[in-house]
């Protein structure tokens, strides 16, 4: 559907991920994870999953280099048994983070991870 200008919502769903092993230092941009379309957007969702056995370690959504929000991803052991643990950033369509035209999202981890961590957004292109 293309983009009108008198439409006061989000339009387009988008979603993308991305998978980090790298540490990052806080202050620091990280892989970018959203980029918002030319009239902005209203991201709705991030998560991190680990793809293998993990220690614990805090993970950032930033903008700018500069930290939106934090969470601490648990240590976890791989097993065929277990159920992956899943980070919810606290990003809700309720409490949504919005982006100008063309801002984007990275994402970070603060402890380097052999095994790798999942970054996944959901959001909507104005």
């Amino acid at each position: 559907m293309p983009n009108t200008f008198t439409a006061p919502f989000a339009q387009t769903p988008k979603t993308n991920a991305v998978d980090l092993t790298a540490a990052t230092a806080v202050g620091t941009a990280g892989t970018i994870l959203v980029t918002a379309g030319a009239n902005g957007c209203v991201v709705t969702s991030i998560r991190a999953t680990p793809k293998g056995t993990v220690t614990a370690s805090g993970i950032n959504v930033n903008k700018a280099g500069k930290v939106l929000r934090s969470e601490t991803l648990p240590a976890y052991t791989s097993a065929l048994t277990a159920k992956l643990p899943q980070v919810a950033f606290d990003i809700t369509p309720s409490t949504p983070i919005e982006l100008g035209a063309n801002e984007t999202l990275d994402v970070s981890l603060l402890v380097a991870q052999a095994a790798g961590v999942t970054f996944s957004a959901t959001w909507k292109d104005y």
